[in-house]
């Protein structure tokens, strides 16, 4: 984007376009009106990247969709880390020495982290992919080049090896 350019003008210029785009991608007006900002601001913190023409309106509204497309994507794998993590506080919960203790998320999830670091390599990865960026175990078979059984296995001994540690209260 070229300096001639001000964020004004690229606000005013592509505001609705962007919004009802978004929205048309299913969000809500809120969420989209919130995104288009983020994209705006990214857009202009990064405007030296741009490499096309800043009056070339395809080559900039290109740009404008992939930067939405991208913080779309890591809203959505921020969001799904926050559900493992969730998830992964229940199951610390559960396996704490008495049924009726329940740490803090903080504390649980403090927990989990310290015990998914302490799991083999293979394990580890296999559980961070799966539940942290909920790959399937299809997917993670041929990353790994191994079969879905195999990853499946791998994956359940990693949760036996979880469930042990956090039952126990494996120091951290």
């Amino acid at each position: 984007m070229s300096a001639d350019w001000d964020l004004e003008q690229l606000v005013e210029r592509w505001r609705g376009p962007l919004v009802g785009l978004l929205r048309a991608g299913g969000l809500g007006a809120g969420h989209a009106t919130e995104l288009a900002q983020e994209v705006f601001a990214e857009a202009w913190m990064g405007r030296e990247r741009f490499e096309g023409d800043s009056k070339d309106e395809r080559a900039v509204g290109a740009w404008l969709r992939g930067i939405a497309r991208n913080l779309a994507r890591a809203g959505r794998r921020e969001r799904a880390r926050h559900a493992a993590a969730d998830a992964l506080t229940e199951l610390a919960d559960e396996a704490s020495e008495s049924p009726g203790e329940a740490l803090d998320a903080s504390e649980s999830a403090d927990r989990v982290r310290d015990a998914i670091d302490r799991l083999p390599t293979a394990e580890r990865i296999v559980v961070r992919a799966f539940y942290l960026e909920e790959t399937d175990t299809r997917t993670l078979a041929a990353l790994l080049g191994r079969s879905e059984r195999a990853v499946e296995g791998v994956l359940y001994r990693a949760r036996c090896r979880l469930a042990e540690w956090l039952r126990a209260g494996a120091p951290r």
